[in-house]
């Protein structure tokens, strides 16, 4: 898949039930894309980059 052109934070954060959630959040601060119910933060960045989304900067938020 072609990478998006723009600059990206990938905004991870962990659910109460303990699955990991990503938000893709381009430079204008808006939502552009979400990764949902993976097994952990790595797995997030690795679906988000498959759908390509590469991020320049990534937020680690949880336990």
């Amino acid at each position: 898949m072609k990478p998006h052109p723009r600059p990206f934070t990938l905004r991870i954060q962990q659910n109460p039930d303990g699955r990991w959630t990503g938000t893709v959040i381009a430079a204008d601060a808006k939502e552009v894309a979400r990764v949902k119910g993976c097994g952990s933060p790595e797995e997030v960045e690795q679906v988000a980059m498959e759908e390509g989304f590469y991020p320049d900067h990534i937020e680690l938020e949880g336990p």
